[in-house]
């Protein structure tokens, strides 16, 4: 059912207008962070524990851009001309682009991935990148709890061109797509699923467990690390 509803909400979208997923986008934002107060408390006390002054206008600023990026992936995922428009609009840096350029002929290539700005989009535009180079991006992601959900992103992720790579047997499957010669990409701002795969470290006020993996692998491989962000 969630999947059926979000494949309307998505063929709806693809036809609007900028202007309309900008004001889509915005409502969203201001619904879940403003109305509803999704996370809204945790939000700003972690902003507070990294030093963010103001917090209030920063909250809002980062539901509207969440709500922004909602509002594209939808549309991305109704129609080609819409993809094709949202994908045009990312600008890859010149300097990620000789450095990219620069590891590829080395060898092995782990990219260390983070959730910022429009990260699907960002992560569509890479993938186009390196298969003009005849090769293919593929991510280490985590199955969405909720299934409908989950095979929507997964849709959309393979109609931007990411291959994606399940968590369970991950290292092993990694390996082969460097082997192969293809990009490997990983999260390393979410938790690991097990802590004993986690290293303890200070991270903004806080104690963080980071995931060993993708440094795990970076190293095995022999690969260079590049590590990537996005922003609006």
């Amino acid at each position: 059912m969630t999947y059926a509803a979000l494949s309307i909400l998505a063929a709806l979208l693809g036809r609007a207008p900028p202007r309309a997923l900008r004001a889509l986008g915005a409502a969203l934002g201001l619904l879940a962070g403003s109305v509803l107060r999704i996370r809204r408390p945790l939000v700003e006390e972690a902003m507070r524990q990294a030093g963010v002054g103001d917090v209030g206008p920063a909250a809002r600023a980062m539901y509207d851009e969440l709500g922004r990026g909602l509002a594209e992936l939808l549309s991305a995922a109704g129609s080609i001309a819409a993809r094709e428009r949202l994908l045009a609009e990312v600008a890859l840096e010149e300097r990620a682009l000789l450095a990219l350029d620069a590891a590829l002929e080395r060898g092995p290539v782990v990219l260390f991935a983070s959730h910022t700005g429009n990260w699907e989009l960002v992560a569509g535009a890479a993938a186009r990148l390196l298969a003009a180079r005849g090769r293919r991006l593929q991510v280490v992601a985590k199955r969405i709890h909720e299934r409908g959900v989950d095979a929507f992103v997964r849709r959309l992720r393979s109609a931007l061109g990411v291959q994606l790579i399940a968590p369970d047997g991950a290292y092993a499957a990694a390996r082969r797509a460097l082997s192969a010669g293809d990009v490997v990409g990983m999260p390393i701002d979410q938790v690991p699923d097990r802590i004993g795969h986690g290293t303890p470290v200070p991270f903004l006020g806080a104690d963080a467990l980071v995931d060993r993996a993708p440094a795990t692998l970076a190293w095995r491989a022999r690969a260079t690390v590049l590590v990537v962000a996005a922003s609006r």
